[in-house]
């Protein structure tokens, strides 16, 4: 039924609402059913897996079922990868059995992962190699910086493949799903430490060493999840920890590709904790480990030394209530590093020397930052978004260029949209994503100075006119207490301030009226 009275909500505008209200909101001159809302194009559509090169020079995405690359500075685009690539008996159109693509560090190849195994595209030659072909599934593969090497994880065990020989060999052993994960993340930090990333591994820069983690599970309980689909329900038994049970163990090994052997970070004598982060220096001599406390009120920054094991704090971020795992980390050449806190109420981001103290802020006077997206190396320059702490202001995200020195932050986006940034890792380009309430999605790619290089595709939604849609309006309603509260109201489209609108909606005619009746 179309909703054709004004709706006020008290109800902060999050992340992804801009696509559901420009895409599903119901206009007020046609009528929006359900095939046209849960059909396969009632929203718009996008690119997906974007992933720069390490140089930073191209971009690539998954489009019309094919993997294109984009030259930033040119603008020019090409296809790299199709169905009829990876099967030649394949249909023109094919749709793209792909799972997942990364590029190797020379640009020359791309590592595909397909239905649980790896392979190896050649651009050059537009060939392919098979690297595995197992019952089991190689998991979270990725290329070593010198690009000689591919490490993955099998059967909760760390394994690396020399792409010269072929030859592949186990780094870890002893894994089993369940009791004891190498390389890989448990259920308790893939879901709430890492946002659903199994990442649970690390190549140094030096290509020589890797990082990873030890999971013990023994100690943790297990939850029963039911399948009701078959007729007779399936049981699966999933380590969960419950609040207060006993967590996984966890350490941090660095294994030498060379010797085969594990060192172990020494994080201290209780094993009741956190390690949510494991960075890597420049250089790839030394290790960081974030280790936080079980109340998560307190996380040390950890300068480990790989050859030996042994860690010293470098910094401490405690407060009084939570501290929150971020992605803001980040090292720079001479030992410095970039870090948030929240310790003035609002996060922001700081300048912190090679000794750990904190030098200066870098995010401007009030505005709170939401993420760290990316540092310039070529400019010396960070990149973030951030939203202002006036009221509404969190109903944008913006986003920011700053020279380690500090000064004024320059914007690069509108401060009425919300927008995001995906740095590229080398050069100053970065894809801006930005949306509005009203507006569905657009990405671009832009310069250091915000300007625009390329813009990526997109597909409108089908099925309605979005210029029909009722329009939504940001504002503040009187809280308790003299506060504010953030609101959202939908107006028609066809508006008129002169005339009164219900409330509510009429009663639906499905429905009928409650009586005394026994039948009703």
């Amino acid at each position: 039924m179309r909703l054709s009275t004004p709706l006020l909500c008290a109800a902060m505008l999050l992340p992804g609402l801009a696509d559901i209200a420009a895409q599903t909101v119901q206009p007020t001159s046609s009528r929006l059913d359900f095939d046209v809302v849960f059909g396969d194009h009632a929203s718009s559509q996008h690119p997906s897996k974007l992933r720069w090169t390490g140089d930073g020079r191209w971009l690539s995405y998954l489009w019309d079922d094919e993997v294109v690359v984009l030259d930033a500075a040119s603008g020019e685009t090409d296809t790299l990868l199709t169905q009829k690539d990876l099967d030649p008996e394949a249909e023109a159109d094919a749709e793209l059995d792909l799972d997942d693509y990364h590029w190797a560090p020379d640009k020359a190849s791309l590592l595909l992962e397909r239905d649980g195994d790896l392979f190896l595209w050649s651009l050059a030659d537009e060939t392919m190699t098979v690297l595995t072909e197992t019952e089991q599934e190689e998991e979270d593969p990725k290329f070593s910086p010198d690009g000689r090497h591919v490490a993955f994880v099998r059967d909760a065990d760390l394994f690396v493949l020399d792409l010269e020989t072929g030859r592949e060999r186990a780094l870890t052993e002893g894994g089993e799903e369940g009791r004891i994960l190498n390389g890989k993340t448990d259920w308790l930090y893939w879901e709430e430490l890492w946002g659903r990333d199994s990442t649970g591994y690390w190549w140094s820069p030096a290509s020589d060493e890797i990082a990873y983690y030890h999971f013990d599970e023994s100690p943790v309980s297990s939850y029963p999840l039911v399948d009701f689909t078959p007729q007779y329900p399936e049981v699966t038994w999933q380590k969960y920890p419950k609040a207060g049970k006993d967590n996984p163990i966890v350490r941090v090994g660095v294994v030498d590709l060379a010797r085969g052997e594990t060192t172990w970070m020494s994080t201290g004598d209780n094993t009741d904790i956190y390690l949510p982060r494991v960075d890597w220096l420049p250089g790839g001599r030394r290790l960081s480990l974030q280790r936080m406390n079980r109340d998560q009120n307190r996380i040390d920054l950890l300068d480990c030394h790989p050859g030996s094991g042994k860690c010293s704090p470098l910094h401490v971020e405690e407060l009084e209530t939570w501290v929150n795992v971020t992605d803001d980390l980040r090292w720079l050449g001479d030992g410095s590093f970039l870090w948030t806190s929240e310790d003035t109420g609002w996060k922001q981001l700081y300048l912190h020397g090679a000794d750990g103290e904190r030098q200066h802020r870098l995010s401007p006077e009030g505005w709170a930052v939401s993420a760290l997206n990316g540092f310039d190396a070529d400019s010396g320059t960070a990149i973030f978004t951030a939203y202002s702490v006036e009221p509404m202001g969190a109903a944008t995200r913006n986003v920011f260029r700053v020279g380690l020195e500090g000064g004024p932050a320059r914007p690069l986006s509108s401060v009425d949209d919300w927008s995001g940034a995906l740095v590229a890792p080398v050069t100053s380009h970065w894809v801006h994503t930005r949306s509005r309430a009203d507006s569905p999605t657009e990405q671009v790619v832009r310069d250091a100075a915000g300007a625009e290089l390329a813009r990526l595709p997109s597909r409108p939604a089908t099925g309605y006119d979005p210029a029909e849609l009722d329009r939504w309006e940001l504002l503040e309603i009187p809280g308790p207490d003299g506060s504010r509260l953030p609101a959202m109201l939908l107006r028609p489209s066809d508006f008129d301030a002169f005339r009164t609108y219900p409330a509510s909606p009429r009663r639906s005619p499905l429905r009928r009226p409650v009586t005394n009746d026994n039948d009703s």
